[in-house]
């Protein structure tokens, strides 16, 4: 009966929100729910096994997007992904699974040496070098046992240790990135960002879509900046609608994120939503409903075209963000 009563209220809930998310860069529509698989790191003693379990039970749940980084349980939450697909494929259809991965970050172990990018890295989370970050592509399609990712981040470039802004580091490897599109191995790439979206224009560490889709626009004749991703949950709500976000329109002059990625015709994957699950607080959905439900729900208005990264870190968690789709496809 609870389990009855619940479903009806996630669909009134959801009545006016889609239960799929067309994603334009790969043409495909998939639940709004992606699998992160950042939060795993957060488990005291997190292992392969552990992540091969949840992916597995999230395709099984009907989840088809995966999100992950090259720097992400230092380096072996790919390799499982890869792996777990590999062995899924055996026995189910995975050719509607999509991966995204993001390059910049690096492993506590690359940290410490020197020869891992081009300049030497010791002491420095991360590199935006041309040189590794076409290596760490390449690595990641060998691990996630692919031969074209689906899409890759650059991995907020607003960390950098050096004085190069942000806007200046996308724009020097567009070209690689560009050059990576013709050469098959990528579909489309963009950037996921902690707080670059979230920062005025004159801020070094700001990102500008509006501005990089002028600057790729004037230098091809078709470019493959179409993915972002940003963190937004009830913790940073007010943050998500102010207008950071600058246009080219006289009449415009500035716009929220999710107004420029929509009038720019990008994808919008928005991650975090609990904030690493310190904020949990309930609201006014009904009480029988999880925490982590009732932020997804409070949240979904917001943004209802964007897909929402939600962190796994047990079949629990999984399992009741996928319950939320998956009324509203009940009948």
């Amino acid at each position: 009966m609870a389990t009855l009563r619940s479903g009806l209220i996630m669909r009134k809930a959801l009545k006016n929100t889609p239960p799929s998310i067309r994603i334009h860069c790969i043409d495909a529509d998939v639940p709004w729910i992606v699998l992160g698989t950042a939060e795993l790191e957060m488990e005291q003693k997190p292992n392969a096994l552990t992540l091969n379990q949840v992916i597995t039970s999230a395709i099984q749940n009907g989840i088809q997007v995966i999100d992950t980084a090259s720097n992400y349980y230092e380096g072996q939450a790919e390799l499982v992904i890869g792996k777990t697909l590999a062995d899924l494929a055996k026995s189910l259809h995975t050719d509607n699974i999509y991966v995204f991965t993001k390059v910049g970050q690096l492993t506590n172990k690359e940290m410490n040496d020197n020869a891992a990018c081009g300049r030497g890295i010791q002491g420095e989370h991360w590199c935006f070098d041309a040189d590794y970050v076409e290596m760490s592509i390449k690595r990641s399609i060998s691990r996630l046992r692919v031969s074209q990712l689906d899409g890759v981040y650059l991995h907020n470039p607003e960390d950098s240790a050096n004085s190069e802004s942000s806007m200046a580091i996308i724009k020097r490897l567009a070209p690689l990135f560009e050059s990576l599109y013709v050469k098959g191995l990528i579909k489309y790439w963009g950037v996921a960002s902690w707080s670059g979206f979230y920062r005025y224009a004159d801020d070094p560490g700001s990102i500008q879509l509006a501005e990089i889709d002028r600057f790729l626009s004037s230098n091809y004749k078709s470019h493959h900046f179409k993915l972002i991703q940003s963190p937004m949950g009830l913790w940073n709500l007010d943050t998500f609608l102010t207008k950071f976000q600058i246009t080219f329109d006289k009449e415009i002059t500035s716009m929220t994120l999710l107004e420029s990625v929509n009038t720019l015709g990008m994808d919008l994957f928005l991650s975090s939503p609990y904030y690493g699950g310190h904020y949990l607080a309930p609201t006014k959905v009904d009480s029988i409903l999880s925490p982590a439900q009732n932020n997804l729900l409070e949240t979904r208005s917001s943004a209802p075209q964007a897909l929402r990264v939600v962190g796994m870190r047990s079949n629990k968690s999984l399992t009741e963000a996928s319950a939320l789709f998956k009324a509203q496809y009940a009948k």
